[in-house]
């Protein structure tokens, strides 16, 4: 039976019986729930980024708040050492409107985070936010984010 050049150009559906032909193995359940180290890695990145945006949103307000409690919660969130490479950060080269004066639990700043790095992967003009972030993770010695309410 002649398949070989046959899959390309077709639908993905007659691409894979295709392959079942040659006998090549497809993906299985298991396949999926265990992506491959570098794809957890890329996911890793990404929510380190998330919540370093998100925190430098809210810098005026983490610079303003009172209660150790709730910073505490956060520097725990994030990590000690990028809790205070953010609080460290320059924050006076960046507009009013990418700040809050609203401080964000973390479920809280990780929503805000994803917002934020939609709205800079549409706008440029919140490249800046970006920039000082990844500046932030550069610095920072960033261990594993626990989820703490």
């Amino acid at each position: 039976m002649a398949v070989e050049g046959l899959s390309e150009g077709l639908p993905a559906r007659a691409q894979r019986f295709a392959a079942r032909l040659r006998g090549e193995s497809l993906p299985t359940f298991s396949d999926l729930v265990d992506p491959p180290d570098w794809s957890v890695a890329e996911q890793e990145r990404h929510s380190e980024l998330v919540v370093t945006i998100g925190l430098l949103h809210a810098r005026p307000a983490i610079d303003a708040e009172l209660n150790g409690a709730r910073l505490a919660a956060l520097a725990a969130f994030v990590g000690e050492d990028r809790f205070d490479a953010i609080c460290d950060a320059d924050t006076d080269q960046l507009r009013a409107e990418f700040l809050t004066d609203d401080l964000p639990t973390p479920v809280e700043l990780v929503e805000q985070g994803e917002a934020l790095v939609e709205r800079i992967q549409r706008h440029r003009e919140f490249a800046p936010l970006a920039e000082l972030a990844a500046e932030v993770l550069a610095q920072a010695n960033t261990p594993e984010m626990e989820l703490a309410e």
